[in-house]
């Protein structure tokens, strides 16, 4: 009572009303573990308080929050009062989302009531507002509480849907519980299908989702689940051990709805395997209890009926009759339809065991009316069954060809409905294991990207590193000739003018290599793509290629025709390599005596984004079958005596270009020149 202590002390100082009323609220969870008489004169209080104060969402929260802790006491229609009241004033201030969530209330309320029609009304209405106003929250418990009602009465088709959209809605919103109990439920479907390995699959995604919330009620739930699936696996002792795990987590958490249906699973073990009728009664009798105590009338028609099933198997058929007759007389009342069913069977068999023909058709022609509203295919055969042998028996001849023809469809019909389930099963299998190997080779692909992407890593570092040192045994003769350049210079600061220029050219080159070994460093770390291009006029560019080549120019005397050139989006260190390469081999590869004409031209690409250049030169050409060879890296077609070079220079430029989105183009025919062709976007 510490809890409530502390509240009432709260309660009673001078804070404002609306936080006296949230701690309340917030709280109602806690007192979950009191009696409902040590929280009633608190609740009295507070509401008291809500009402001196006209504070009108509170009073309809703390009434839901109320009839919540009624209900699982099993005090349903105090529950109900609770509920309708706070609809009340939900419908008074227009509010949908209250409405909707009482509508949903109180449909859980009759459900619990085992009023199924009142229920659905409800949870429908519910659905309805819920969607006015988007609320996932509520939407994924309507439709959850939907399924729980189909499932009870038997449409599992429109149950299995139902949970679905629970499901689909609850991982959309990240509600773990929700999935959990959903899983839970669809793999009891399957379960009740005979989808043994469907039902697995449900329950231990269910059981691996409750473990991560750390959810009591979910996990005895799904360990519920495990031990109907391992009892229907023929392992009555494996499923044995799960229903008590389940019972004693149910009634560490006083779950009394579901320690009553766990009970239940108990005695069937007792009863239907190890025939321990006695400890199965015990069971069945404390499950009666409780069944009473909430007011669970489904439970108790199960109870009923399970306790005639073991007075029906020592064939105490007198007594069996009676929990029969009680069973249906609750399920008539609250149409469950399956139960129903079940019950009549068993009393038209006693009767037919007992010579009551009469009354053994009367039952009997019950359950084939029944069987037309809901499909329960199995009942209707086993009532056919029973009609034929008491019209045998009364020697009803001549009606029994209509009966056994019904007999042979129905027969047929769960052939078929079999038959479909195992070929939907054996393609979901077949599916299943296509979507494995998928999932497989998605798995090899990714470990070999994996692997490629850690070869990369180690390849970029490894040039990294051959990228620093070469910087380095670059820059130190450069250091050099900058810096004997600079004393040059200011020791002949009255010689000739020629000769100064010259140092200068020297000293300007010597600064230029230092930038682009710089620039090299940096793409070698980073790498460079088109994003960080920026516009660049290409005359400046070639006015450097230029004095680059300034030498051979000179020496070969060569004839340059090169018109006003664009702006280009690019990098100006890639376009001072690709240019200067092209017009370094048009220099080198020249015949001996030949004066080199190299010639620039551009044109406007057919796309308007990039422009189409083309150099040409009158050297000694390349044979078609080289054209392919001479583009790759250290391939060469002459020996360095003939024409000194590395072989890179061709490979660089290919690089350049497709860093552009562009490729290298040639037209050549062996000694008579060779045009290169590329695109460059636009600046």
């Amino acid at each position: 009572m510490d809890l409530l202590k502390k509240i009432n002390n709260y309660l009673s100082q001078p804070v404002e009303p609306q936080q006296k009323v949230k701690l309340l609220i917030d709280s109602a969870d806690e007192l979950l573990a009191y009696e409902q008489q040590s929280y009633a004169p608190l609740f009295d209080k507070v509401l008291c308080l809500i009402r001196k104060h006209e504070m009108v969402k509170e009073e309809i929260s703390l009434l839901s929050k109320y009839a919540y802790l009624l209900r699982v006491q099993g005090i349903i229609e105090e529950a109900l009062l609770q509920l309708k009241k706070a609809l009340q004033l939900a419908e008074q201030i227009n509010n949908a989302e209250s409405i909707a969530n009482c509508y949903n209330s109180i449909g859980v309320c009759y459900f619990v009531f085992s009023k199924y029609e009142e229920a659905l009304n409800y949870l429908f209405l519910s659905l309805e507002k819920a969607e006015i106003v988007g609320d996932l929250e509520l939407l994924k418990s309507a439709y959850y509480n939907i399924g729980m009602i189909h499932t009870n009465r038997g449409n599992l088709k429109d149950a299995l849907i139902s949970y679905q959209k629970s499901l689909h809605i609850g991982e959309q919103v990240g509600d773990y519980n929700l999935q959990a109990n959903a899983l839970n439920s669809i793999g009891g479907i399957y379960l009740n299908k005979n989808d043994l390995e469907n039902a697995t699959t449900y329950f231990y995604r269910s059981l691996s989702i409750g473990d991560k919330v750390t959810n009591l009620q979910i996990t005895a739930a799904t360990l519920n689940s495990l031990g109907s699936l391992n009892n229907m696996q023929g392992k009555p002792l494996k499923g044995l051990y799960y229903f008590q795990k389940a019972a004693a987590i149910a009634k560490q958490i006083n779950d009394l709805a579901s320690h009553g249906v766990i009970i239940l699973n108990i005695a069937a073990i007792y009863s239907n395997t190890k025939k321990e009728y006695l400890m199965a009664f015990e069971y069945l009798k404390k499950a009666e209890q409780i069944a009473n105590k909430l007011q669970n009338k489904h439970l108790l028609s199960i109870v009923k009926k399970e306790m005639g099933n073991i007075y029906f198997e020592q064939s105490r058929n007198t007594s069996a009759l009676k929990y029969f007759e009680e069973s249906l007389k609750i399920a008539n009342t609250y149409s469950y339809q399956l139960l129903k069913a079940g019950n009549l069977i068993k009393i038209a068999s006693i009767y037919y065991g007992k010579k009551e023909y009469e009354y053994a058709l009367k039952h009997a022609n019950n359950v084939l009316q029944l069987t037309k509203e809901i499909s329960l295919h199995k009942e209707q055969e086993e009532a056919l069954c029973i009609i034929i042998n008491c019209h045998k028996a009364l020697n009803n001849f001549e009606i029994l060809c209509a009966y056994y023809e019904e007999l042979v469809l129905v027969k047929q019909t769960i052939y078929d409905i079999s038959k479909s389930e195992t070929i939907e099963q054996l393609h979901a299998e077949y599916q299943a294991k296509e979507q494995a190997q998928e999932i497989e080779q998605q798995k090899i692909l990714l470990l070999e990207k994996q692997a490629m992407n850690e070869i990369l890593q180690q390849k970029n570092k490894e040039l990294e590193n051959f990228a620093r040192v070469a910087s380095h045994d670059l820059k130190a003769p450069l250091r050099i000739i900058i810096s004997f350049s600079q004393l040059l210079q200011r020791s002949l600061k009255n010689e000739e003018e020629e000769t100064k220029e010259y140092l200068e050219f020297i000293d300007k080159s010597a600064h230029k290599m230092n930038q682009l070994i710089e620039d090299l460093i940096a793409y070698a770390r980073t790498g460079i793509d088109l994003k960080s291009a920026k516009p660049i006029n290409l005359n400046y560019v070639l006015a450097d290629v230029q004095k680059n080549l300034m030498l051979p120019i000179k020496q070969r005397k060569a004839i340059l025709h090169i018109p006003e050139l664009p702006l280009i989006k690019g990098h100006y260190t890639l376009l001072l390599q690709l240019f200067q390469n092209m017009l370094g081999n048009a220099l080198k590869y020249q015949k001996e005596n030949t004066i080199p004409i190299i010639k620039i031209s551009f044109k406007e690409n057919p796309n308007q984004t990039h422009w189409d250049f083309c150099i040409s030169d009158n050297g000694i050409g390349i044979d078609q079958k080289y054209f392919e060879k001479i583009l790759m890296p250290f391939k060469r077609l002459h020996t360095n005596k003939e024409y000194p070079g590395s072989g890179l220079g061709l490979a660089s430029c290919v690089k350049i270009v497709t860093i552009y989105h562009s490729t290298i183009k040639i037209q050549s025919q062996k000694g008579q020149g060779t045009t290169f062709s590329f695109s460059l976007p636009k600046g």
